[in-house]
């Protein structure tokens, strides 16, 4: 069954809305069932660790945002007219991979956890080219210059604390830059639907 652009489009920026909010709760809860965690001396996925008692509230956490993540990407895919930006996709099914591989997987974790946050970066940049041929210039800086950024502060931070300090530097843009677009899209939806009943 195809799914109406406009439906595609709400459904994915309603999915867009609820991955910050996902992401909060799961960490807030996640760190104070295990006070020992740092910022500054852990990864996040150490609280995803087998050795952990409570690494369900992480890893589904994980999971439960790339299923929300992967229908935000297909949306994405139809908002900016581009089977590129399925880039998202695959960085979402990426971050499923890291909730359901805990750390103590080596390179099964690790390397799905790099290119999520590579995959992710590079799709928002791309986002950023189309935006700039649509002349939304605003919207196109925060995604180039955004990702590239954060790209570069991520980089930057490796090995200075913990590993959570640029995971989480990375992960505060994407979620910003998906609400962003999740707030476009039904921007655009409901415009739609206004001009449908105008001219009916």
């Amino acid at each position: 069954m195809k799914v109406k652009s406009e439906n595609l489009l709400e459904i994915g920026a309603m999915s867009g809305f609820l991955l910050p909010i996902i992401f909060a709760v799961m960490l807030s809860v996640a760190i104070t069932l295990n006070p020992w965690f740092s910022f500054h001396k852990n990864a996040l996925s150490d609280l995803g660790s087998l050795k952990v008692q409570t690494r369900y509230v992480f890893n589904s956490g994980l999971i439960l945002m790339g299923i929300l993540g992967i229908v935000f990407s297909l949306a994405a895919v139809r908002y900016f007219g581009s089977n590129m930006m399925h880039i998202l996709t695959v960085a979402m099914a990426f971050l499923i991979a890291v909730g359901i591989f805990p750390e103590e997987y080596g390179k099964i974790h690790s390397i799905p956890a790099i290119l999520f946050y590579l995959l992710s970066l590079t799709g928002i940049f791309y986002a950023g080219v189309i935006l700039r041929k649509r002349g939304k210039q605003k919207l196109s800086l925060f995604s180039m210059i955004g990702s590239a950024g954060t790209f570069a502060l991520m980089i930057a931070t490796l090995g200075k604390s913990g590993l959570a300090v640029p995971e989480m530097i990375g992960a505060v843009f994407i979620l910003s830059w998906i609400v962003v677009i999740s707030h476009k899209m039904l921007k655009e939806t409901k415009r739609k639907e206004s001009n449908i009943k105008s001219y009916s």
